[in-house]
């Protein structure tokens, strides 16, 4: 269960106002960053080494981080630790095995979870992850949980556009919506079950894994959207005859007309040649034709559909796909250099193919 001590209502947390003072009990990894956040557009994860829906928001926020690191500072803080000891014993083991993904500063709340309190429970937030992003003036701009919208509300803040005060009502009213009770808050023996679901995930028990899972989320249906890419992943593992079916239901859910969601569900099925059903790809390639659609002149997107083509085997699209993604890329002087020459490497293996 995850327990809150605040002695203030989280109404005074408003999109708009300062954002709280920002003093973690030990730095981790990277630069510190100042008590009062400005200067910088700052995003501030909120995670838990138990937590593994916080774990599964490494990647795609690793990405984003690159993307924007030259207008905007990330910090993951560890809090709600189970033990004292767990900094030392489970938080730093991690860092160390997501390096890749982790590229920036990270911090620990300690035993009084101070910033959990000022940040998340006064947001009105009842789980992790929890996401805050601050402007450049030091004002809260956005927060609630990760659900693909961030490179949204970055880019309109970078270009002026972010409307501060429809996002006030929006973020209250998605807190709201999921601060229901939720697996961490109605179940008392909710950490006796992360427990024992990573337990089954380090000994690569995926079937008791997902066994678990199924079981929770069959009480508390309403945290399937969290937990929608950890469910996903187990039945890749399991190669399970359930996949297609779920992943068609995931991908035609209300999240999936995000055009930033339907990505990130979509490239954690074609980034790795994972050698699937036949069945399967089809439906990736359904998926790829509605989030071409959606594109526009996103080249991020546009890769991801290109990458979904070639693993269909439509290798002459995924080709052009992929020379117009690299040409917008190419364009963009704010694009990130690794992720360009990533692209431009699957542009050579798809160029090198079409020669054969």
């Amino acid at each position: 269960m995850l327990v809150f001590v605040c002695t203030f209502a989280f109404t005074d947390f408003k999109v708009g106002q300062e954002a709280p003072k920002f003093k973690p009990a030990r730095w981790l990894q990277g630069s510190p960053l100042k008590e009062r956040l400005s200067g910088r557009m700052t995003v501030v994860l909120f995670f838990s080494s138990w937590n593994e829906a916080s774990i599964s928001t490494f990647p795609s926020l690793g990405k984003i981080a690159q993307e924007y690191k030259d207008v905007a500072d990330f910090v993951a803080v560890s809090t709600l630790e189970e033990r004292e000891e767990d900094t030392q014993n489970k938080v730093i083991p991690l860092l160390k095995r997501l390096e890749d993904d982790i590229k920036f500063s990270v911090a620990s709340d300690g035993k009084s979870n101070a910033l959990a309190n000022s940040w998340v429970k006064a947001a009105g937030m009842n789980d992790l992850p929890a996401l805050f992003v601050v402007d450049k003036k030091g004002k809260v701009a956005w927060y609630g949980y990760p659900q693909g919208t961030l490179r949204t509300v970055l880019k309109q803040l970078k270009n002026g556009e972010w409307d501060y005060e429809e996002a006030k009502s929006f973020c209250a009213e998605c807190v709201k919506e999921m601060s229901r009770p939720s697996i961490s808050e109605s179940t008392r023996d909710s950490k006796s079950f992360r427990r024992t679901f990573d337990e089954a995930i380090s000994k690569q028990d995926f079937a008791k894994a997902l066994q678990l899972l199924d079981k929770q989320l069959a009480a508390y249906p309403d945290e399937e959207g969290r937990y929608q890419e950890s469910k996903l992943w187990l039945l890749i593992q399991l190669k399970s005859p359930a996949l297609t079916k779920y992943f068609e239901k995931i991908t035609s859910s209300k999240d999936a007309e995000d055009p930033e969601h339907l990505n990130s569900l979509l490239w954690s099925v074609v980034e790795g040649d994972l050698m699937l059903s036949r069945n399967f790809y089809l439906s990736c390639e359904r998926v790829a034709n509605k989030l071409k659609k959606m594109s526009g002149k996103n080249y991020l997107y546009l890769d991801t559909v290109a990458l979904t083509y070639w693993r269909v085997g439509k290798k002459s699209d995924a080709l052009k796909l992929q020379i117009e993604a690299v040409r917008l890329a190419e364009a963009d002087s704010n694009a990130v250099k690794n992720i360009l020459a990533e692209m431009k490497e699957r542009l050579a293996l798809f160029s090198k193919a079409g020669n054969l």
